[in-house]
């Protein structure tokens, strides 16, 4: 017979047993391979243990307001930020402390440099040569501040009426028939 503590299916077949699930010719058969297996042996009475441990627990009893308090939080992290959740990401005992933050901000920076310009990369790379822009615009002549003042007070006006139009429309589309 092979080892049973070797493999997985073995392993269950070995738990079986030391809960006294196992059939009774499969119970003969391990019986008598634990005998001689120091490593099943092992397997079974530290088994055994764990569920004498687990039959002499008294479990708690859970409060009166034990569901009002379980569905409270439930609703409480229902309604988490984004931000918060991701976040909390980070606070796993995986991550090694506050220093992957940085690592974490450099990645997304890195990402967000190569998204913004990959166009220009991706030229560059396949030797295409983008066409040339315009020239830029000479800059404007500088306004003295009475005109800057009369334009913008235009541009006040203009942006008034615009929103009046705005409101008119959405009260005659929303006005019952």
């Amino acid at each position: 017979m092979n080892c049973p503590s070797k493999t997985r299916n073995g392993r269950l077949r070995l738990i079986e047993f030391a809960t006294g699930r196992a059939r009774a010719m499969e119970r003969m058969e391990l019986q008598f391979h634990a005998d001689s297996c120091p490593a099943c042996r092992s397997l079974i009475d530290e088994q055994r243990q764990v569920f004498a441990a687990l039959d002499g627990w008294d479990a708690v009893a859970p409060s009166r307001d034990f569901n009002r308090k379980l569905y409270a939080r439930f609703e409480l992290e229902a309604n988490r930020s984004w931000f918060r959740r991701f976040q909390q990401v980070f606070e796993h005992p995986a991550w090694i402390g506050r220093s992957s933050y940085p690592l974490a901000i450099a990645a997304v920076l890195v990402v967000g440099f190569f998204a913004g310009d990959a166009s220009r990369f991706i030229t560059r790379w396949r030797g295409i040569v983008p066409a040339t822009t315009a020239p830029a615009a000479a800059p404007a002549t500088v306004q003295d501040p009475t005109a800057q003042l009369i334009q913008a007070l235009d541009d006040l006006q203009l942006l008034d009426q615009i929103d009046s139009v705005k409101h008119r429309v959405h009260r005659s589309r929303t006005r019952p028939l």
